[in-house]
Formats: C-alpha cells, sequence, structure tokens
C-alpha cells in the first residue's frame, strides 16, 4: 500500500473554485510506503516500479499532482523545490 500526502499549490491567478469550474488543483505529493515490497517484482514491471518509486518513500514533494471534477493524475517530480 502506499500513503500519499498531498500539499496545494498556491497560485496567483484568480480562479473561482478550483477543482470544480475547469480549472485543476495542482499539489506537491510526499509518498510513504514499504520500500521493501519493491523486491517483491521481477524483469521489466520491477524496472518500471523503480523508475517511480526507489528512494522517494517519504521524500519531501517527490511526485507531482493534478486534478479536477473528472481526473485525477499524479506525475514525478524532477524539480523538486529546495526547503
Amino acid at each position: 500500500s502506499c500513503t500519499l500526502f498531498p500539499l496545494e499549490k498556491w497560485t496567483y491567478p484568480k480562479r473561482k473554485n478550483p477543482g470544480f469550474d475547469g480549472t485543476p488543483r495542482n499539489y506537491f505529493i510526499t509518498a510513504e510506503f514499504n520500500e521493501s515490497e519493491l523486491e517483491n517484482y521481477s524483469g521489466e514491471f520491477k524496472k518500471t516500479i523503480d523508475d517511480i518509486f526507489k528512494n522517494k518513500n517519504h521524500s519531501l514533494f517527490a511526485f507531482t499532482g493534478e486534478g479536477t471534477k473528472e481526473y485525477f493524475e499524479i506525475g514525478i517530480n524532477i524539480k523538486r523545490p529546495k526547503l
């Protein structure tokens, strides 16, 4: 299992009701999962899982998200903010 901790990004453009008026809500996401479970896969699938999750457990804002009423999308945050 994987728990996601989203933090909504604050933006300057005025929006009426982000996520519900057609404009997406944007998030920084930190994930929490058991890294040892990544070893349970093999072959090409393991390579894909490693590319997405390896060394990203509790890594602050390692992922980004965007969503509205119709969809939610998660991506890997290649350029993480420096804190």
